[in-house]
């Protein structure tokens, strides 16, 4: 999206003209607007933007927050012109040590959310990415991302058991696949050197039921969780991927799903 260009959020105008009057007429922040309507100050922020309404600038909001909080000329803080090394030092334990996100981290120390991304910027600190912040979202509130909040929820089927012919074929599928996750090559020794999990034996169709060598490949824990989202997509993926590896001349299993259908999946084709 261009910069500058917000689509039209659809709002009613009563709502609209109370956030206008909050902000200009009771001078109330975005986050005291967004506490208000229970959402977030960029929620707030997106809303007045998307609708041609004027926010406060930098200059105007530092006016009217030293006009209702006064604080003595000895006791303000002036970030801007203290970014010390010993700043950025604590921010980064903060962030990775104590794993508080930059909002939280801004709250706690009564700054500004771009206050804390200079100093990140400045001296370089790396940011989570997304998966990592995927993970600490997780892992801090399950409760976001379990059962039927889940959106690969269906309906409980991963509560169901696996048959007892996976569990005799399971070693034949790793030794075939090498103890090699097939996406991306690390080895199941590999992995627990590095402190995580065996490689799982993932199903191709996702289908527990569906034991057949053809349908089962060699994952590690990352790629197979990568697996679990655009399902469709991965199911292509990973036939085709089978196909390509078992007419190279490494196995001699026939493939069920070797049909005018999937054909066009023998082609040479970058993986």
């Amino acid at each position: 999206m261009p910069k500058g260009i917000y689509p039209r959020a659809k709002v009613s105008e009563d709502k609209l003209s109370e956030i206008k009057r909050l902000h200009w007429q009771e001078e109330l922040t975005l986050k005291e607007i967004a506490e208000k309507y229970g959402c977030t100050s960029q929620n707030i922020r997106y809303l007045m933007l998307s609708n041609s309404i004027p926010a406060r600038n930098y200059s105007e909001a530092a006016i009217l927050r030293n006009r209702k909080h006064p604080q003595p000329i000895g006791e303000r803080k002036s970030w801007h012109h203290k970014w010390t090394k010993e700043i950025a030092e604590m921010l980064r334990k903060l962030y990775w040590d104590d794993m508080l996100s930059i909002n939280e981290i801004a709250d706690k120390l009564s700054v500004s959310f771009s206050t804390i991304t200079k100093v990140f910027d400045r001296y370089k600190i790396p940011y989570r990415s997304s998966e990592e912040v995927y993970r600490l979202t997780a892992l801090r509130h399950p409760e976001l991302n379990a059962g039927k909040n889940n959106g690969n929820w269906q309906g409980g089927i991963s509560y169901e058991p696996y048959p007892f012919d996976f569990w005799k074929s399971k070693q034949s599928i790793k030794e075939r696949d090498g103890y090699t996750c097939q996406e991306c090559g690390i080895t199941e020794a590999e992995s627990i050197a590095a402190g995580e999990q065996t490689l799982t034996v993932h199903h191709i169709d996702y289908d527990k039921q569906n034991t057949s060598y053809n349908n089962l490949i060699m994952l590690c824990r990352h790629c197979n969780s990568i697996a679990n989202f655009n399902k469709n997509y991965w199911k292509k993926y990973f036939r085709r991927k089978m196909c390509l590896l078992l007419t190279n001349g490494g196995s001699q299993l026939t493939l069920p799903f070797l049909n005018t259908k999937f054909k066009r999946l023998l082609k040479p084709v970058a993986i």
